[in-house]
This record gives structure tokens, C-alpha cells and sequence, in this order.
């Protein structure tokens, strides 16, 4: 038996509980990993996978778990970002991703040692092309490192500790350390809300905009705008 074969069966073994008990197909193709809620899709296992891909991998999918379980992603409310302004969804994702972390180790804490392969597989794939993504792509893998408590990895991404000088000038530090805390994906999405109007004002000039990405309920503007009001300090 390949010194593999556990990894690998394990995977198969995921996805057939996910597959049978709450009818999420996982796939494997290509090199991006996402979830759109209903299927979970990994990169592809090439012949002779390293232990280290395999074992990023298998941090992969618990975090693509994480997005699924019953307190895990709202993809209506996710859904709603997309309409506004672009940096606004990967705001949303950054701070969510967090979030579903956190809810995934806290019921199987062992995946903490997966999704930190996982980071540093991350790391070793954005260098590769560092030169060639634009301020937005380095910015956003930037954020995930120090919303996910891997900020001492800063140092390996160039750039990585100005960026966060240039967050921490603008008083967003915080933002990133109260993602973990938030109960829901309509807290993630008022934390990015925040964010967006801490770094650009003028972003949200319509007078509706708020309306429409807390939703149709009258409860759910009330705790969107308490988060706005807590981190502004308005709130208690």
C-alpha cells in the first residue's frame, strides 16, 4: 500500500458521508476549490500527489465543510454582495471564511492541523505567481492570512506586512479579528459593509443600499445595522 493510500482513502471516505447523508457531491478537476453549497468541488489529484498536497488538500475540504454546516454559509445573504461593489464580495468572503473555520474546529478541533497545511500549501502556490497578480489578488491573500490567524506568515508574501500597516493606519485591524465572532453570514457581510466604509466612504452613495444587502426582514437590518453601530462604536 502507497504511504498515500490513507490520505487518499480518507478523502473518498469524506465524500461519500457527504454524499450520502446530506447530499453534497465532491469532485475533483482542475486547481480551484469552492463550494457553491450543494457540490464541493477539490483540485484534481495528479499521479503521484506529494504527502503535502494530499494533506493540504485534505484541509480543503474540511474548510469547504466548515461552509456547510447548519450555522455555516447563508448563500442567499452571500449572494446579495455580488450586486454591489466588487472588493465588497471579497470582503465578504475573507471575513466568512474565517468565520467557518473557526465553526469547523470547534466541533472537530483536529482540523486546525489541516487547514494550517492547507495555509501553507497557499503560500508556496501564490509566490509562484506573486509578480503576476494585480494589488487586488496580493491584497486579498494578504487578508486571508491575518483573518485567519496566520499573520506570523506575513513576512513570506512580499508586501504582506505594509498591507497590514496600511489596514491598521485605517482602523480595520479590528474587523479582522471580530470575523471569528460573528454569529452569522449577515454579520460577515455588515463587517465587510463596515470595511468598505472605513476604507472608501463614498462607496455606498445610495441611500438603499443597506436595505438591500441586510434583506427583506426588519429583524435582520436591526442586527446588520447593530454590527455597524458596534464597530463604529455606537453600539455597546
Amino acid at each position: 500500500m502507497s504511504r498515500h493510500e490513507p490520505i487518499i482513502n480518507a478523502l473518498e471516505r469524506i465524500g461519500r458521508i457527504l454524499s450520502e447523508s446530506y447530499d453534497i457531491e465532491v469532485i475533483h478537476r482542475g486547481i480551484e476549490c469552492y463550494t457553491d453549497g450543494r457540490t464541493i468541488v477539490l483540485p484534481a489529484i495528479p499521479s503521484g500527489a506529494s504527502e503535502e498536497f494530499l494533506n493540504a488538500l485534505e484541509g480543503k475540504l474540511d474548510h469547504e465543510v466548515g461552509h456547510l454546516l447548519p450555522a455555516g454559509t447563508d448563500w442567499n445573504v452571500l449572494r446579495r454582495s455580488s450586486g454591489e461593489h466588487n472588493l465588497l464580495k471579497w470582503w465578504v468572503n475573507v471575513f466568512e471564511d474565517a468565520r467557518c473555520d473557526k465553526l469547523i474546529c470547534k466541533i472537530w478541533p483536529g482540523c486546525r492541523r489541516n487547514l494550517t497545511a492547507s495555509m501553507e500549501w497557499n503560500i508556496k502556490y501564490w509566490l509562484d505567481d506573486w509578480d503576476t497578480c494585480n494589488d487586488d489578488e496580493k491584497a486579498h491573500r494578504i487578508a486571508i492570512l491575518i483573518s485567519r490567524d496566520y499573520e506570523g506568515k506575513l513576512s513570506e508574501l512580499p508586501g504582506g506586512d505594509a498591507y497590514r500597516k496600511f489596514w491598521e493606519d485605517k482602523g480595520i485591524l479590528k474587523a479582522f479579528q471580530m470575523a471569528k465572532e460573528m454569529e452569522s453570514t449577515l454579520h460577515s457581510l455588515a463587517l465587510a459593509t463596515w470595511t468598505m466604509d472605513s476604507l472608501f466612504p463614498t462607496w455606498r452613495d445610495d441611500k438603499d443600499a443597506l436595505s438591500r444587502l441586510a434583506g427583506p426582514d426588519p429583524a435582520d437590518l436591526d442586527s446588520f445595522l447593530d454590527i455597524l453601530k458596534k464597530m463604529s462604536g455606537d453600539g455597546d
